[in-house]
């Protein structure tokens, strides 16, 4: 019967160390987990003006997505050594950097766009694309991983200045159109 007992006894000191070990990497386990910061989910900014314009409007709203890749040229300018290169040249790099940067950083977004059936229009000097959506498909923009935020892109109204009336004059004279400003006749623009 000491055998017995004796046999348990060792079992249990044998034992006892080995679950007190498991029991403490596992509760170790468990803050860590508990500590960790959670999944977040990556949202996108989105103007004030373009929330309050989602939220208020049954149709589609124009806006601009732009992506957290942005160029910079100047950068480029200097990689690429073109610092004294003439205008023309320095322009034409310039250009083929940023059409090719936006072409490259803008494809993935682009590409889940075109599976949508969703149009778009796509710049290059700020990284950005235009869209006609909704608040939902402004939510799934703001959720990628690629883009930045969402900019409001407001309806401008231009108005062309017209001829002022013909105004009859006691004298009949015709009062001169004033100067064109300064900008106008420094590039020769037809009045």
């Amino acid at each position: 019967m000491n055998f017995r007992i004796f046999r348990s006894l060792r079992l249990v000191l044998v034992a006892a160390p080995l679950l007190l070990t498991l029991l403490w990497v596992s509760g170790q386990a468990s803050m860590a987990q508990e500590d960790s910061p959670a999944t977040t989910v990556h949202l996108a900014g989105i103007a004030p003006t373009l929330a309050e314009q989602l939220a208020t409007t049954d149709g589609p709203v124009s806006f601009l997505v732009v992506l957290d890749e942005q160029p910079d040229p100047e950068g480029y300018v200097a990689r690429m050594g073109l610092r004294s290169a003439d205008r023309t040249t320095k322009g034409q790099a310039i250009y083929d950097y940023l059409t090719d940067f936006a072409r490259t950083s803008q494809a993935p977004l682009r590409a889940w766009l075109d599976a949508l059936g969703i149009e778009y229009r796509s710049f290059y000097i700020v990284n950005a694309i235009e869209i006609q959506g909704d608040e939902s498909l402004a939510l799934a923009l703001r959720a990628r991983a690629d883009v930045s935020r969402l900019a409001a892109n407001p309806s401008v109204k231009l108005s062309v200045v017209g001829e002022p009336a013909a105004e009859s004059r006691a004298d009949d004279t015709l009062v001169p159109p004033p100067d064109p400003p300064y900008g106008i006749r420094y590039a020769n623009a037809p009045m």
